[in-house]
């Protein structure tokens, strides 16, 4: 059956808590939902509708015009008229109502509404049922078809043909077209396409046209900031309309360039933390032009760079201050500070290290101690520490039992009067003179010299030593193939009762005679400056070459020969020092030469004697120094 036309300004629902107002305007509606309950103002006509039972429902509503298939249980007003109708109890009967007011109470059933017009300024009620559809005006954005009860300025209308849009406020907000693109505050050009007027942002999806066919946009300032998806699948992001970062197809990702060569490939800079640091160049690329990773901004360019060579090989990893290199990890993976490394760790300069562990079993490691600020070397048990040169020669060992070891790495026990399996704490040992000898050296510019001082205590504590105690030995030993065997001895000894500041002494000299097993004293030097031979002094006949004048040196001999071939002069000695004693052999060359005699020389008398003439005749001179310019002499002439 045909349903009539409806023309509503205003339709209200009834609900449980009471009438709610929807502005409908210029929209077509339908459906075939239930509307009963419903309030409605008829202002001019109703006509061409059938109203039974107890159910309203609405097939079209267009325009000013609406078709009823049934209104049950409804409340009219009718501000005008009722004309053609009869109204009996419950039920109203309409042949044509006109401009009509009309209050329903309880149910329009059974009656017939004939004519060609309705139209409604108010729809009350709980439901409204649409048959087929409901028409409204285009509207605009100021004034919607539909709008909010109470708000005419917000709702839905149609811009134009084939368009919906919704407007708050009077201004349009979001727009659809005939194609189904969706604008926000702007007109569709893309399938979703947004543009505010304060920042000028633009959001485009899936767009069609020909120059960005494929593309996904979001876009702000006109476009000058945007992201892009390309139609060769990649994706951009763009600022001041020049691209900024690229994620490729592949996933490589670009920072400056369109072409990344690598997962990340940055080019440029990018400020990082207040103007502290910047990102440069951090890609592989075919020159061996260093590559930036990270570079400061400052005068002195702090920065760290890598690279490839022309072959495709790393090149060194470089971390810069002051324009200069300050350590440098090259491809072999050795680290340089200061310098081009040539082994694993390779510093130039001083280093400051707290503690350094060592790998391996034995734990070893070098720290300093905190509660000492001392440095410590530290070994596992039973480790020594080794130091070697290049050939792999030991050096210097500190062996585990705390032994320091020069040029060897064995501790010697065969020592003779070490006890078994105890050796020497220190040992040198070498395969050529400079390598088995200690120097002692004091280069100060003073009088004094180094010092070896060997020093004794009957405890750990200050003791008091007691007289006969060896206070220091120096011992001489030689291998018989197959031990050390002691050959000289010098050896000192606390030589009286020691008091404050007051340490008597002596020194004794041993030496092992052929054939005996250990050393016998030979001198003694007591704490009184007594010296004890105990197998008598010898000194030697040292020779003066002969000459006009012959100068005696007694730093060099206190006994000499002198033979002569002519008359010669004897003059004062070098080296005087008062108690030298000794004794000069004079030969006749040639005989019947004389001799005179410097200053120094004194002779009982006061004259001094005549030579033997003889040839090959000896004299003897017997001499006593008693000041540094007085020698007393003794004359004994002609021995055979």
């Amino acid at each position: 059956m045909p349903y009539g036309i409806l023309k509503a300004d205003t339709l209200t629902y009834y609900t449980a808590t009471g009438d709610v107002n929807l502005a409908i305007s210029g929209i077509a509606l339908q459906g075939a939902a239930l509307v009963s309950g419903v309030s409605g103002i008829f202002t001019t006509v109703v006509s061409g509708a059938t109203v039974t039972g107890n159910a309203g429902q609405f097939t079209t509503i267009t325009g000013g015009t609406a078709n009823f298939a049934n209104i049950t249980g409804v409340s009219g007003t009718f501000t005008t008229r009722i004309s053609g109708a009869t109204v009996t109890g419950n039920t109203a009967q309409f042949t044509t109502a006109t401009a009509v007011t009309g209050v329903f109470t309880t149910s329009v059933s059974g009656a017939t509404v004939t004519g060609d017009l309705g139209l409604f300024n108010t729809l009350s009620g709980n439901q409204v049922v649409l048959a087929t559809g409901l028409s409204i005006p285009s509207g605009s954005a100021s004034s919607p078809s539909i709008s909010v009860n109470g708000d005419p300025n917000t709702g839905l209308y149609s811009p134009g043909a084939d368009q919906v849009a919704i407007s708050t406020n009077g201004t349009g907000r979001l727009f659809v077209d005939a194609s189904g693109s969706v604008g926000i505050n702007k007109a569709p050009g893309v399938t979703i396409d947004t543009q505010s007027t304060g920042s000028n942002c633009t959001l485009a999806l899936n767009r069609t046209d020909a120059a960005t066919a494929g593309q996904i946009q979001i876009a702000a300032g006109n476009n000058a900031n945007s992201i892009l998806s390309t139609g060769t699948k990649d994706l951009f992001f763009s600022t001041n309309s020049l691209e900024r970062l690229r994620i490729t197809s592949a996933g490589l990702v670009g920072i400056g360039t369109s072409s990344p060569g690598a997962p990340l490939d940055a080019r440029g800079f990018a400020t990082y933390r207040g103007n502290v640091y910047t990102i440069a160049s951090f890609c592989a690329n075919s020159t061996n032009t260093p590559l930036n990773i990270l570079q400061g901004i400052d005068g002195t360019h702090p920065s760290i760079s890598a690279g490839q060579n022309s072959t495709g090989t790393w090149g060194a990893l470089g971390f810069v201050t002051s324009e200069q290199y300050r350590m440098l990890i090259t491809n072999a993976g050795n680290v340089g500070i200061g310098t081009t490394p040539e082994t694993t760790l390779d510093v130039n300069g001083a280093i400051t290290l707290r503690a350094v562990s060592i790998p391996g079993t034995g734990k070893a490691r070098i720290y300093e101690r905190d509660t000492d600020n001392k440095l410590y070397i530290q070994t596992g048990t039973g480790n020594a520490i080794r130091f070697i040169n290049n050939l792999q020669n030991d050096l210097l060992n500190i062996d585990s039992s705390g032994r320091l070891l020069v040029g060897t790495s064995t501790a010697r026990s065969n020592f003779f009067g070490a006890a078994p399996g105890i050796a020497p704490q220190l040992q040198l040992e070498g395969g050529d003179t400079a390598a088995s000898t200690l120097s002692i050296t004091r280069n100060n510019n003073d009088g004094d010299g180094p010092t070896l001082a060997f020093g004794k205590s009957r405890s750990t504590t200050n003791t008091v030593v007691q007289s006969g105690d060896r206070i220091g030995r120096i011992e001489f030993q030689g291998n018989d193939a197959t031990s050390f065997v002691r050959s000289a001895v010098i050896e000192a000894f606390v030589d009286g009762t020691p008091g404050a500041n007051d340490m008597p002494g002596r020194l004794v000299f041993s030496t092992t005679a052929d054939g005996a097993s250990s050393p016998t004293e030979r001198v003694r030097i007591s704490q009184n400056g007594v010296v004890t031979v105990k197998n008598g002094a010898v000194a030697e006949i040292g020779t003066l070459t002969d000459g006009a004048t012959v100068t005696p040196d007694f730093a060099a001999n206190c006994n000499f020969t002198l033979t002569i071939s002519g008359n010669r002069t004897l003059a004062n000695p070098t080296n005087i020092t008062a108690g030298q004693t000794g004794s000069i052999f004079i030969i006749q060359g040639s005989g019947s030469n004389t001799l005179s005699w410097g200053s120094y020389w004194d002779f009982a008398g006061g004259t001094a004697p005549t030579l033997s003439t003889a040839s090959g005749a000896i004299d003897r001179v017997d001499y006593v120094v008693r000041t540094s310019t007085s020698i007393h002499t003794v004359f004994t002439a002609n021995y055979s």
